[in-house]
């Protein structure tokens, strides 16, 4: 099989944006479950979804602040290829030479490079509906609508140490669950979701040991804790295929979840993060946008608030304090630059991240005018996380056009 190569690396996300050169790029031949799709959007579709996510790994396991040694990488990558800003942009964005912006932007893609690599050799990158059961997966995940809420990690562990106790018992296997300190901070999660996860993760665990017994205990590691199961049992192809269904359904509510095996000993982690939910205030007269940016940010911590009319926006912004705008160009009674430029000039809204999405092939312009990301409609997904996820990674900044 061939192995993915810098060149090919950087040839794709140069294409990031163009489908169907995207869709034929030599990264292609790389991953065979992506050059079996036969429809070129779909088949970009899936690369781009690969390469984003890529990006997104090589950030650091918790949230840094934009533009620090530890998010570098991710920022370089995001700025150049998703933002798509010249070397001079991206230095002044990141308040570093323009040297030191190229020798960080090489280093980030060989460390890409490095990372397809080991998902080619590992074959860890699957498309969707590869068969029947994911599908059916994928189809229960994609109606489920999440609720994140602050709640105490340890109260879900124990019910659903509790749920699986009975079947534990008939096996007579022993649970050992190691106690959390009390004073921990409340997650953001979904309880029932994550408390369903757990369940499925811990009865495969009863149902798998070889030694008869199963532990699980709760970590804290900074901003995150970790719910971690240990077990040993003899690798199989069928643990590994459940194992592997735990794992895509916490991705989907993007939930941490890793899974190591060695000396027969597994060990299935999640983890979990303390954030507070993020409001995101959508100005958008097309309903029917509004609600795909809703079904897109049900699965993570964001509440959503939208409004049709953009003479209202200035006024909620400074009111509500949202945490990011996402706002459209084309609206009836005041364009989207009227209001970017509004927003930006008022000291108490330019702080707020802006994210013009729009059929309005202007980027420039919209960073011009303050906007701190740019979405070419229709937009996808990834792209619409990905922008999110740098918007609240950065840091306050006073922008000010200038004047006409």
């Amino acid at each position: 099989m061939n192995l993915p190569t810098e060149e090919q690396v950087r040839a794709a996300l140069d294409s990031l944006n163009n489908t169907v050169e995207l869709a034929r790029t030599p990264l292609v031949s790389c991953f065979p479950q992506i050059a079996a799709i036969e429809p070129l959007n779909e088949r970009a579709r899936s690369l781009r979804s690969l390469l984003l996510e890529a990006i997104e790994a090589l950030g650091p396991p918790r949230p840094a602040p934009f533009g620090s040694i530890q998010s570098r990488m991710v920022d370089v990558l995001s700025l150049r290829y998703i933002e798509r800003l010249s070397t001079a942009e991206m230095a002044e964005e990141l308040s570093l030479s323009q040297r030191q912006v190229q020798r960080d932007l090489r280093r980030a893609e060989s460390l890409l490079t490095e990372m397809l690599v080991s998902w080619a050799r590992k074959a860890r990158y699957c498309p969707e509906k590869l068969d029947r059961n994911e599908d059916q997966l994928d189809q229960e995940l994609a109606s489920f609508y999440s609720r994140p809420s602050q709640v105490h990690l340890s109260e879900i562990v124990r019910s659903a140490l509790a749920t699986v106790a009975p079947l534990a018992e008939s096996l007579h296997v022993h649970l050992y669950w190691l106690e959390a300190p009390s004073d921990l901070p409340r997650v953001l999660v979904d309880s029932a979701f994550f408390s369903q996860l757990l369940i499925q993760a811990i009865s495969l665990a009863v149902q798998s040991t070889s030694s008869g017994a199963v532990e699980v205990r709760v970590l804290c590691e900074g901003d995150s804790q970790q719910v971690e199961i240990r077990f040993a049992a003899s690798e199989s192809a069928a643990l590994q295929e459940r194992l592997a269904a735990v794992v895509r359904a916490a991705l989907a509510e993007a939930i941490h979840c890793d899974v190591q095996t060695k000396a027969e000993t597994v060990v299935v982690n999640f983890r979990v993060g303390t954030g507070s939910i993020a409001t995101v205030l959508v100005v958008e007269d097309n309903p029917g946008a509004v609600e795909l940016y809703r079904r897109y940010l049900t699965a993570g911590p964001w509440e959503v608030r939208s409004i049709s009319d953009p003479r209202l926006c200035y006024d909620t912004v400074r009111t509500n304090h949202p945490d990011v705008v996402v706002l459209d160009i084309m609206m009836p009674y005041l364009d989207g630059w009227r209001v970017l430029r509004k927003l930006a000039e008022d000291p108490d809204t330019s702080g707020t991240p802006v994210i013009v999405c729009s059929v309005v092939d202007d980027p420039a312009l919209a960073h011009a005018l303050g906007a701190s990301a740019y979405l070419r409609k229709p937009v996808s997904q990834a792209d619409f996380l990905s922008a999110l996820s740098r918007c609240l990674r950065l840091p306050c900044r006073q922008k000010r056009p200038g004047h006409l």
